[in-house]
Order: structure tokens, then C-alpha cells, then sequence
């Protein structure tokens, strides 16, 4: 009799606990954990959450968007918008939250075309979002022109559409240095184009390289002649070096211009990647 209790409590316990084991992994709790994974930066390891919640109910929008975040915070920006624009294909609700992400997908990566010509005639943001999005694509794009006249237009009082009127004023007030000016520069004195661009040590190394070369090259056909191999040797040298010289004083100052502005990209996609 003893035993017989003994084996019906014990199957009890073991039915009770692999009940409890089983509502852990329903889609409430897989929900919660999905949440908290992502919370604490585990990107990847919430998605493959999302995904699982996916397969219980493919067009909950609010996982297909935490799903996408999580592609989109791990850097996979790319991999992000061809996960959305599957979703988008594939129908359901589309909510607000959804539209916000999918305009930031389409900026991120570039795709000012299928942002403009595609996404805006048919979009559902609302005014003031949707002037936010335009300047953002403007200025990541430097199309001042259109900033200049957008900005003369829409006046709306959203911090981030304050903040990026500013930062196409500081943009279009910094001086952009001339490729051409700086490959010219070099042409005449070897290093001067890098000087210009700010680069100082470089310009002064492409100098001394050319300038130490072309002596040589002098040296040996003053010392043996026309025939002095390694006078030709030096010459090929100078040749490689001045040729160099040039067309680095034009990658120079492409660098020093993608500098001046690199940081009020940066700050521009911060604004975009954190909007909402």
C-alpha cells in the first residue's frame, strides 16, 4: 500500500514539474525572455527568440520588429531591410512603429531612390516625422540645395528636425579643400599637396623620397653617363615616387573633406538610428 501512495506522488510531482518546464517555453514566457535578451544588448541570441515566436504566429508585427531591431543593432543593417521588405510582402497589420523602422532601414543603407520615389507618394507618417526623414536623406546625401529650400518651407518644432537645421548650417560653413588644387600643388613641389591638406609629416616624406631619389638618379648619370644602370634605376624611383606623390596629394585632401564631415554623419545616423 505504501508503495502504491509512494508511485502516485511521485507521478504527481514529475507531471506537475513537467508541466511547469512546458509553460517556461510557452509563448508568454519565451516572449519575456525574448525581451530581456535584448534589453541586455544579446542581440542574436534574441532574435533566434523572435524567430520562434515567429513560428507560433508569423504576422505579429511586434516581433517582426523586434526581430528586425536585432539585425539592425548588431550592425546588420543590410540583412535588417530584407528582412522588413520580406515582412512587407508578405502582408499583415502594418503599424506606425513598423513604417519608423523601415523609413531608418531605407536611410541607413542608402536607398535615398527607393526612399523618395517608392516609400514617400504612398507613406502614413505623419508630417512631422516625415520632414525629420526627408532632411535626414538630404543632408547624409549633401544635397544643400534642397536642405536650404526645404528648410525655408517647413518650420515644425521637433527637437531632431532643431538639431539637423543646425547641422546643415555648421556643414555647409565648413571650407572644402580642392582635389585638383592639391594634385597641382604636388605636380610643382613634391609633398605640397599633402601640406595643403594638412597632412605635414606625409608631404614632407613624399619631398624627401623624391627629392633623395632624383639626386641619386643625378649623381649616377653625371658620374657614369647615359649607360649608368643604376642612374636609370633612380630614375625609374623618382618616376615611381613623383607619380605617387601626386596621386596621394589627391587622396589626401579627398580624406581631409571626408574628415570635416565624417563626424557630422555620425551624429546625423545617431539622430536616424535612435529617432523613436
Amino acid at each position: 500500500m505504501k508503495i502504491c501512495k509512494l508511485i502516485f506522488f511521485s507521478t504527481l510531482l514529475i507531471t506537475a514539474f513537467i508541466s511547469q518546464a512546458q509553460n517556461l517555453f510557452d509563448e508568454e514566457h519565451s516572449r519575456q525572455y525574448a525581451e530581456f535578451l535584448f534589453s541586455a544588448g544579446k542581440y542574436e541570441e534574441a532574435r533566434q527568440e523572435y524567430k520562434r515566436l515567429l513560428l507560433l504566429d508569423d504576422l505579429n508585427t511586434d516581433v517582426r520588429l523586434r526581430e528586425v531591431q536585432c539585425l539592425r543593432y548588431s550592425g546588420q543593417l543590410r540583412e535588417a531591410l530584407k528582412r522588413m521588405e520580406d515582412y512587407r510582402k508578405k502582408g499583415g497589420i502594418i503599424s506606425y512603429s513598423i513604417e519608423i523602422e523601415y523609413v531608418k532601414l531605407l536611410l541607413l543603407n542608402r536607398e535615398s531612390t527607393t526612399f523618395r520615389k517608392v516609400y514617400l507618394p504612398q507613406s502614413i507618417l505623419n508630417d512631422s516625422d516625415k520632414v525629420v526623414f526627408i532632411l535626414i536623406d538630404y543632408l547624409l546625401n549633401k544635397d544643400f540645395k534642397k536642405t536650404d529650400e526645404f528648410r525655408a518651407s517647413e518650420n515644425f518644432s521637433n527637437p531632431a528636425y532643431k538639431r539637423l537645421t543646425e547641422i546643415n548650417s555648421e556643414l555647409q560653413s565648413i571650407r572644402m579643400k580642392n582635389p585638383l588644387v592639391g594634385g597641382l600643388l604636388s605636380t610643382a613641389i613634391p609633398g605640397l599637396g599633402k601640406i595643403y591638406s594638412g597632412f605635414w609629416q606625409d608631404g614632407l616624406i613624399s619631398l624627401l623620397y623624391t627629392g633623395m631619389s632624383a639626386f641619386q638618379a643625378y649623381r649616377s648619370f653625371k658620374k657614369d653617363g647615359i649607360r649608368s644602370i643604376f642612374g636609370w634605376y633612380s630614375a625609374m624611383m623618382t618616376a615611381a615616387f613623383y607619380s605617387g606623390n601626386i596621386y596621394g596629394s589627391v587622396k589626401a585632401v579627398s580624406k581631409y573633406n571626408q574628415l570635416k564631415t565624417e563626424l557630422f554623419n555620425r551624429e546625423i545616423e545617431e539622430i536616424l538610428f535612435n529617432y523613436y
